[in-house]
């Protein structure tokens, strides 16, 4: 990352004259390129890793039970969201054509989901 912004500091030097604080303005440009990289990433949980669902049957399944019950207490564009990329095999573009949102409030709105999702599983766990 730190080598990019070097290259983004050379090809824009004859800017970067004109800029009052170098180092502020040098610390914002990482920054900003660390928070595009983080976002471009879109970091997801895998509900069926997280319960270990793919190694036995779906129809039995108490964890699977379990998961839906979690997911029901979700907000209710949370659950939708969830149950869109999970149980309809839905891409992000298609959950947000669906729900007539964007695509960031996707990733926002399933980040979310998610969190929520892992701390009612781990405090199902220490019951």
């Amino acid at each position: 990352m730190v080598q990019d912004c070097f290259v983004t500091l050379w090809n824009d030097r004859r800017k970067l004259r004109q800029v009052a604080n170098r180092e502020a303005w040098c610390i914002m440009l990482v920054k900003r390129r660390c928070i595009d990289l983080l976002r471009r990433r879109h970091p997801t949980v895998d509900i069926d890793s997280v319960m270990n669902l793919a190694d036995e049957p779906v129809e039995d399944d108490h964890r699977l039970v379990l998961a839906l019950r979690f997911i029901d207490r979700l907000p209710e564009r949370q659950a939708q969201a969830v149950r869109l990329r999970h149980f309809d095999d839905a891409d992000t573009q298609m959950i947000a054509q669906k729900m007539n949102i964007s695509e960031g409030n996707v990733y926002t709105i399933l980040s979310r989901a998610y969190s929520s999702l892992k701390q009612m599983i781990l405090s199902y766990e220490k019951e």
